[in-house]
Order: structure tokens, then C-alpha cells, then sequence
């Protein structure tokens, strides 16, 4: 808890630096939530899905696949919530395998975590980061007691930096969206992996059983009803 705290409370403060995205700079390689290419990953979502549905059958209820997948139509959905959405300076793939952590921060004077992996960086939604890292960094046993707490946590670092007219409500309806798109890209990623049968099952379980519960603390899942 203490580790996503501070994660969360130093993502908070990147994206409120660039609220609005006004002053984010014009490049060449960053994604933009306006262009079409964003969220393209989801239009291989069925393909994807059946690769895996053999496991999926052993680990998840009908309920949870029915609702996997209704988000092959999510795409234009989610586009078209994204765009309303206040737009910042995004990491793009925020998750816990692309932070390390510095086991002697005050020793060493230097940050208590690094995050890597900044090639596919983002103007969109700061929810994005946010649901990328909590998809995968609160297990599913402990959802109900630490994914609003932590998504709090993220609002107040927001307002503690200077964004203002950003409600809490309007984080939980943006976090909604971004919740169940980041698990139609982890789909994507999952679907091409190539481990061992019996290796993937337990990534599967782990991994995307997170996400799930996630989805469904918030009732994401209406989304696509």
C-alpha cells in the first residue's frame, strides 16, 4: 500500500504538470488520443480472445467471458469517451514490471523508483496510467478494500498539484473507461505470449483475474451493455 501510494502520488504530480495537455510539446512519436490509431490494439480482441479461450474456460465463469467478450465492439466507445476527457502527458504502459524499485534510496540520495519503458508514450486521460497500474498491482482478494482508496489517492495528488474543476466522481467515470480498455490490451498481450500452456494458465490467472476484479469493483462492465 505504501509503495502505490507513493507511485501514485508522483504519477499524480507528472500528469497535473501537464493538465489540459495545452503545453505538451508536438513530436512525432507520441500517441494521441485524438488520432485513430488510438486503441487499435482492440480491433484483434476476438482473435486474441480465442487463442486463449481454452483457458479462460478453466479459470473464469461464464458471466466473465460472456462480458470479455462484448469488448470486441469497445473500441469506438471508449475513443469517443476518451476524447471528453481532460488530456495530460501519459507513460502509456504504467505497470509494476516497468518500475524498479532502489532498496537504498537515502543511502544512494537517488529516487526509491525508477519507471522504464517510455516508447509508448501517450497524450490521453491521466485514468489510463492509473488502470494499467492498478489492473495488475492490487490482487483480486484485496479489490474491495484497496482500489478506491488508491484511486483517491491519485485524486488528491491531482488537487494537491494544482488541478482544479477535476472531480472525484469525474475520476471514477474516466477510470471506468480506461479500466476496460487496459483489460482488452492486456487480452491483446496475453494473446501473444508464447509459453507453455501450463506457464500462461498462471499468468492468465494472476494477471488478468486482477484486472477482472478491478473491472467489475467498478461496474465496468455495464459499459458494455
Amino acid at each position: 500500500m505504501a509503495d502505490a501510494t507513493e507511485l501514485l502520488t508522483n504519477l499524480a504530480r507528472m500528469h497535473a504538470r501537464w493538465w489540459g495537455g495545452d503545453s505538451i510539446p508536438d513530436t512525432s512519436y507520441m500517441v494521441d488520443i485524438e488520432t485513430s490509431h488510438f486503441g487499435n490494439v482492440l480491433d484483434d480482441h476476438a482473435t486474441n480472445l480465442a487463442k486463449l479461450m481454452p483457458i479462460f474456460e478453466k479459470l473464469f465463469s461464464k458471466e466473465q467471458i460472456e462480458n470479455l467478450e462484448r469488448i470486441s465492439g469497445y473500441r469506438s466507445v471508449f475513443a469517443a469517451a476518451a476524447e471528453k476527457m481532460p488530456r495530460t502527458f501519459c507513460h502509456g504502459d504504467f505497470h509494476a514490471q516497468n518500475i524498479l524499485w532502489n532498496p537504498e534510496p537515502q543511502e544512494s540520495n537517488s529516487p526509491r523508483a525508477w519507471v522504464l519503458d517510455w516508447q509508448v508514450v501517450t497524450v490521453g486521460p491521466g485514468a489510463m496510467d492509473v488502470a494499467t497500474y492498478l489492473a495488475i498491482a492490487v490482487p483480486k482478494r484485496h479489490t474491495d478494500q484497496l482500489l478506491m482508496p488508491l484511486i483517491e489517492v491519485y485524486h488528491r495528488g491531482l488537487l494537491g498539484n494544482g488541478v482544479q474543476g477535476y472531480s472525484i466522481e469525474q475520476l471514477i467515470h474516466d477510470y471506468r473507461y480506461t479500466a476496460l480498455a487496459t483489460l482488452g490490451v492486456m487480452v491483446f498481450a496475453l494473446g501473444g505470449l508464447m509459453f507453455a500452456e501450463t506457464s500462461l494458465e498462471m499468468i492468465v490467472e494472476e494477471v488478468l483475474g486482477n484486472a477482472i476484479a478491478g473491472v467489475e469493483s467498478v461496474e465496468a462492465f455495464d459499459l458494455l451493455r
